[in-house]
């Protein structure tokens, strides 16, 4: 593990614990926000290449707008 956690003190452990619990509540959040107001979500693991992902990006968004979404005004 990258963090080291084997080696690491019990207040190391506690700390990496706590971390990775709030960032899975975090994860969690959004994948149930996202999911509630009817927004594309994409996968960016599984070893998918930046090609794939950018490809996958941009159809999300050309299916937003072709489902009669605004346009960003960005």
């Amino acid at each position: 593990m990258a963090s080291g956690y084997e080696a690491a003190t019990d207040e190391e452990q506690a700390l990496i614990d706590k971390f990775l619990a709030r960032t899975e509540r975090y994860q969690t959040l959004m994948v149930d926000a996202v999911d509630r107001l009817g927004m594309n979500r994409i996968n960016a693991g599984g070893g998918h290449s930046v090609t794939e992902l950018a490809d996958t990006v941009l159809a999300a968004a050309d299916a937003q707008t072709a489902m009669g979404r605004s346009s960003p005004s960005w």
